[in-house]
């Protein structure tokens, strides 16, 4: 036999398929956003507003003062006086729809409010509820973003929040205590379904939510009276502006978060189980995760600091791992193949391919041949068996460099383009998608911190 055709047997171990599953199943999906109500004195509920026209000149509009604690449908109709019909992100630019979303805003150059969502404690809540792991402790800040009123009629149907930078991972809506009927917030995400009521609470209270900002959410229509709303945009690290509210972790909420998050517990107790298993990967092996949320990149993301901004599930798998000392890192995949053997390129890096000439080389094998890359299994397909040959599956296909247990299937909603230029019959330009997963290493039994075992 010759060494091209040469058997590469991989043995994951008995049971691997169930093993795998169980692992899966370890996965806790928590809600994609935290909320709750905190009763407020009187004097936390003052908004300012005024809104200067060019006939008056700088000067020649006074401020308003609201407390929101008794307001008159009066008041409320001059706030939306000098309010602006809202707009919504799409493709990256605003757009005046009223069929699609019918209500008003006020930029915060117009408005102030004596409220203090770090006093309130609502910045505490998000740090512990909403971030998981390491993303809580880090510092984090919300920015100030919109005042909104919906009155009777109003609506916003389900849209998805648009990103304004790389380190934005969230926004915060606040609902000030004005009576209302209707408007019921509702989130969407991986086919469950939320619903926050805010038309019932107390006159002295907010009611808050925090969430991620790739969950679909909306506004159902307000049936009677003004939804007033703060909304604040949340981003990972530090800021120098002026307006931006920072929460930086102290002593104290550093030793409250040594403790994982529920999500990352579940799964790190059953990891650990299978790690202490000599029978589970006994050469060492690869598990593969793909990515849970949506993450704001460019064309040429950069891995590693994506792998330091993750939400959610990802957040919690990643710390997981980094507990249990095994190597983990975000990669790249490229599919390729045909219909009866696809397989997976794993790049460790987005790779440069500006000036790359594939020739006729698809993309994959062109990574995979000249550029020396992983190449790997797409889904399990040997899955259930005992012994797995990374060698051809047929007369030249390439052998598999290593065999990837996909514990989560790759998503397409991290997926960028790369461009090359593709050499056949005449030069054309090639499009290709990369997708990012996170490849967790395990080593054999006794040193599970190490790489596995080279076939």
């Amino acid at each position: 036999m010759s060494s091209a055709n040469k058997k590469r047997l991989y043995k994951p171990g008995p049971n691997i398929k169930d093993k795998i599953q169980s692992l899966k199943a370890a996965i806790d999906d928590r809600p994609p956003f935290c909320s709750g109500t905190v009763p407020l004195a009187a004097n936390d509920l003052l908004l300012f507003y005024g809104k200067s026209t060019i006939e008056e000149g700088a000067g020649g509009a006074s401020a308003c003062r609201l407390d929101l604690t008794r307001v008159t449908d009066t008041e409320m109709q001059r706030l939306v006086d000098v309010c602006e019909v809202a707009t919504f992100g799409k493709n990256h630019e605003e757009v005046l729809d009223p069929s699609y979303r019918s209500a008003w805003k006020l930029d915060p150059t117009h408005f102030a409010t004596k409220l203090d969502i770090i006093h309130a404690g609502v910045m505490d809540s998000i740090r512990y509820n909403l971030l998981s792991g390491d993303q809580g402790k880090q510092t984090f800040y919300a920015e100030l973003y919109k005042l909104n009123v919906y009155g009777k009629g109003s609506f916003f149907k389900p849209h998805k929040d648009t990103p304004r930078s790389e380190k934005m991972f969230g926004s915060l809506v606040v609902v000030l205590p004005i009576a209302h009927e209707g408007g019921t917030l509702i989130f969407r995400h991986k086919g469950t379904e939320w619903k926050i009521e805010s038309d019932v609470v107390a006159p002295s209270s907010i009611v808050y939510v925090a969430f991620y900002g790739d969950v679909e959410h909306e506004v159902t229509e307000v049936k009677s009276g003004h939804r007033l709303t703060l909304t604040y945009n949340l981003y990972f690290g530090e800021s120098h502006k002026s307006q931006a509210i920072v929460s930086t972790p102290t002593a104290r909420t550093a030793a409250l978060l040594l403790a994982l998050p529920p999500n990352a517990e579940s799964f790190q107790k059953k990891l650990s189980e299978l790690l202490a298993d000599d029978t589970f990967l006994p050469m060492g092996g690869r598990l593969g995760f793909g990515l849970f949320h949506e993450y704001p990149f460019e064309s040429d993301p950069k891995l590693d600091r994506l792998a330091e901004v993750l939400k959610g599930n990802d957040a919690a798998i990643m710390q997981a791992c980094r507990t249990l000392n095994l190597s983990c890192a975000l990669n790249v995949c490229y599919e390729g193949g045909d219909h009866e053997s696809r397989s997976v390129v794993l790049c460790s890096f987005v790779p440069e391919l500006e000036g790359d000439l594939l020739m006729d080389l698809p993309l994959w094998e062109h990574l995979e041949m000249e550029r020396k890359m992983t190449l790997a299994n797409i889904k399990e397909e040997g899955e259930g068996k005992e012994e797995i040959n990374l060698g051809p599956l047929k007369r030249y296909s390439p052998s598999l460099s290593v065999y990837v247990h996909w514990v989560t299937e790759q998503t397409l909603h991290n997926a960028f383009k790369s461009h090359s230029i593709a050499f056949g019959n005449e030069p054309s330009l090639s499009v290709d998608y990369g997708r990012i997963c996170l490849i967790v290493s395990v080593g054999p039994p006794g040193n599970r911190a190490a790489q596995p075992i080279e076939i």
